[in-house]
């Protein structure tokens, strides 16, 4: 059976406007599969300012938007959890500045009409608060011709 790529986005904010955004301050987001399997076979990650909850100029807006990964991730599912702890989110999934991701070690199988959800914890404090978008890679089957 061939298959067709497939992304699923989800946005977190972590914080409040207008911060400041203290360590072990948690953000969530989830997004739920459509009604077809999802293998899912990377993660990654990126940091996001001025998504229209807050909107950092100057020298500020530098500090905010570094991608540092110094939060904790929780994935999960109603029926998985995929970490048996929270882990750094640059360590799981490497570095927010692009090219050197790392591959889950094999691909996990999500059923159709899951809800995936995603937990991170800032480990640092912030002056403001924190848009990320983690985004699934993965295929669907495509479907099959007669």
């Amino acid at each position: 059976m061939k298959s067709k790529p497939r992304w699923y986005p989800i946005p977190v904010t972590v914080g409040s406007p207008p911060g400041p955004v203290l360590a072990g301050t948690p953000g969530k987001g989830a997004v739920t599969i459509q009604d077809v399997p999802f293998i899912l076979r990377r993660i990654t990650w990126g940091m996001a300012t001025g998504n229209g909850l807050f909107n950092p100029i100057g020298p500020l807006a530098i500090l905010a938007a570094i991608p540092d990964g110094l939060f904790l991730i929780t994935i999960k599912t109603d029926t998985h959890v995929y970490m048996a702890e929270p882990c750094v989110l640059s360590a799981a999934f490497g570095s927010g500045l692009g090219f050197d991701w790392i591959a889950l070690p094999s691909p996990v199988e999500i059923a159709p009409k899951t809800t995936v959800s995603v937990e991170l914890t800032t480990q640092i404090d912030r002056i403001y608060p924190v848009g990320i978008q983690i985004l699934l890679h993965g295929a669907e089957p495509a479907p099959e011709r007669g």
